[in-house]
């Protein structure tokens, strides 16, 4: 359920900083070996796009949203390929924000969060099934 919200959330920020003409650096090759680094990286990514929607409110639900998640990617992290694939959704979510396109950017931050609920499923349906 919280990754729902994260989703609606998350989204509407990164369309409002896109319409803002927010520019948000596309991430650097992200510590991939680094877990901890990775997961900080992640966090500021994610809360710098909330901060950049000029949504004070807005802003404050994800960035505590993304402080109760935060365990929860670590394990995220640990699915093979994982790094790699939000990596490179960053990439395009930062190039769409940084190119005026809300639409864009809010499809790409929803297609991001949705795959990490389907991780998060299949995480839970293989601790479930051992």
């Amino acid at each position: 359920e919280l990754l729902e919200v994260r989703e609606a959330l998350e989204g509407t920020a990164a369309a409002a900083a896109a319409r803002r003409g927010a520019t948000i650096a596309a991430p650097r090759d992200e510590p991939q070996d680094d877990i901890e680094r990775l997961v900080a990286h992640d966090l500021s990514f994610h809360d710098a796009i909330a901060r950049a929607s000029g949504n004070p409110v807005l802003a404050s639900l994800v960035v505590e949203l993304n402080g109760i998640l935060e365990e929860s990617r670590y394990a995220m992290f640990a699915i093979p390929g994982r790094r790699e694939r939000s990596h490179l959704d960053h990439v395009r979510i930062a190039e769409a924000i940084s190119g005026r396109d809300p639409e864009v950017a809010e499809q790409v931050m929803h297609e991001h969060i949705s795959d990490t609920r389907v991780d998060v499923a299949t995480l839970a349906s293989e601790k479930g099934g051992n």
